[in-house]
């Protein structure tokens, strides 16, 4: 009994090693008229923005955006960075449909956006690899823990 629930453990343990973490995040600074606003929706991108990826993607993206609204004379500036999950490396038209999505989801809003810039990247085979300097769980502490749990603490 004790060994199928060793096997159950370490067999979780490398599947979960398997499929790709990435940070999942919206941190934006935004101020109007030179005042800080929150930004509702906001994720920080820390430890807790860590997450699981869908078995279909298999990259890492990582986008930073700055911005310009007017919205009825009262103007703001934004700076801010997204990461999250996709189903490629090939982000070529994620900025221009970025800009396109967000300018329409503005103007319904009636804010007028002045000026937006964007650059992505997008990177694969790590986990939180568009995490910049924050540590990566290892595919090695994966195969060590399951070591141990079949060998019994043995070694």
């Amino acid at each position: 009994m004790n060994y199928k629930l060793t096997l159950l453990i370490a067999t979780t343990v490398l599947l979960q090693t398997n499929s790709l973490r990435c940070y999942k995040c919206y941190d934006v600074d935004y101020k109007v008229n030179g005042k800080k606003v929150d930004v509702p929706g906001t994720i920080k991108c820390d430890e807790a923005s860590k997450y699981g990826c869908e078995s279909y993607e298999n990259a890492c993206v990582s986008a930073s955006l700055d911005y310009k609204t007017d919205m009825l004379g009262a103007l703001g500036e934004a700076r801010g960075k997204v990461k999250g999950c996709t189903n490629s490396t090939d982000i070529s038209n994620l900025c221009e449909d970025t800009e396109i999505n967000f300018k329409a989801v503005m103007k319904l809003q009636n804010i007028t956006v002045t000026s937006f810039k964007c650059s992505a990247s997008a990177c694969a085979g790590r986990d939180y690899c568009n995490a910049g300097s924050v540590p990566e769980f290892s595919l090695l502490v994966g195969i060590v823990a399951s070591l141990y749990l079949l060998l019994g603490h043995q070694f």
